[in-house]
């Protein structure tokens, strides 16, 4: 067994210090090489890739009522100071940004803003899962444009029908000024799903940044955690509550048994100290750099656990990083 271990580590450890050099994007003599890819799975890439995957299924409908809206005249004695007018223009500016916002949601816009969304969603929803043990669903909320907006523009176009029939008929001024406030509250309903979609994404992207704060901070408190990262986080910047739960990995099994189960997040603060793009950016760069010093931090455990093995056995190192010895079996123990 420990031959085996002999043989393995040295593998081990040049496979993680390889991986080190793809992720510092160190190129050295290289040839490109790509993954095996199943015929099915590439049937989905080739139409995604081609622009053929997706559909807003929005669109149709808002073409639909925003051509309606700019076919309606309102006489000059029902709406003499234009009032009216302004009104449902503001209506028809509502439906042509929900279309560029229901858009960007089916991706049939901007694909870099629906990866990032469908990202967030899908990371917000596991998230919620594995620290609430949520089972409710936490996706959906970023895409209520899309669930629930058919409906919504249904009901306006109604109402654009009755205020064209109203003016058609001659109908009084109050009469259609009913109906284009009517109109108004509805198209201000859409724009509420469009704010309501924002929301749930801004606070699922806190959640998830905040989370995967936390999940550096916990490989840090490890044993095999980065020394400067955590000298950084007990002797200056961490408060005593997160130094105290930073302890915990030194705790027995036992103590650690009565700890709960279920992590309390508070929704309401949650997007406190997060902000936008720069953040998406650098919780990036930050996520990038937390990996890389992991395995630097495994390399230098493989390595030393290697040293350990080599010399209980009486080994030389330079025989154990030897590949054409592990190779040709010729350690004799």
């Amino acid at each position: 067994m420990h031959f085996l271990v002999v043989q393995l580590l040295p593998l081990v450890v040049e496979l993680v210090q390889q991986e080190i050099e793809m992720a510092l994007g160190i190129l050295g003599d290289c040839l490109p090489e790509g993954n095996p890819l199943d015929k099915g799975a590439r049937q989905i890439i080739d139409k995604v890739m081609n622009g053929g995957a997706f559909k807003n299924p929005q669109a149709d409908g808002i073409d639909l009522t925003s051509g309606k809206i700019g076919g309606i005249n309102f006489d000059p004695i029902t709406d003499p100071a234009g009032a009216l007018a302004t009104q449902m223009e503001a209506i028809n500016t509502q439906l042509s940004n929900f279309k560029t916002h229901t858009a960007k949601l089916s991706g049939t816009g901007d694909v870099g803003e629906f990866s990032k969304i469908m990202g967030i969603a899908s990371s917000f929803n596991k998230a919620k899962s594995t620290l609430e043990n949520s089972t409710t669903d936490n996706f959906s909320g970023m895409f209520g444009s899309i669930i629930d907006g058919g409906a919504k523009v249904s009901e306006l176009d109604e109402a654009v029908d009755a205020i064209s029939r109203a003016v058609l008929a001659g109908e009084d001024q109050a009469t259609i000024t009913n109906l284009v406030n009517q109109a108004t509250t509805l198209g201000n309903n859409i724009d509420a799903l469009k704010t309501a979609d924002e929301a749930a994404f801004n606070s699922g992207f806190a959640y998830v940044v905040k989370q995967g704060i936390g999940q550096g901070i916990a490989s840090v408190a490890s044993p095999d955690g980065d020394c400067f990262a955590k000298a950084l986080l007990e002797n200056h910047i961490g408060t005593d509550s997160l130094k105290g739960a930073m302890n915990v990995e030194n705790f027995t099994d036992t103590l650690k048994e009565t700890l709960p189960d279920v992590s309390e997040i508070d929704m309401a603060n949650i997007s406190s100290g997060v902000g936008g793009e720069e953040a998406a950016a650098a919780a990036e760069r930050s996520a990038t750099a937390t990996n890389i010093a992991s395995l630097q931090t495994e390399v230098t455990s493989l390595k030393s656990r290697t040293t350990s093995v080599e010399s209980s056995l009486g080994l030389k190192s330079e025989d154990t990083h030897d590949h054409t010895k592990i190779d040709g079996g010729s350690y004799g123990i």
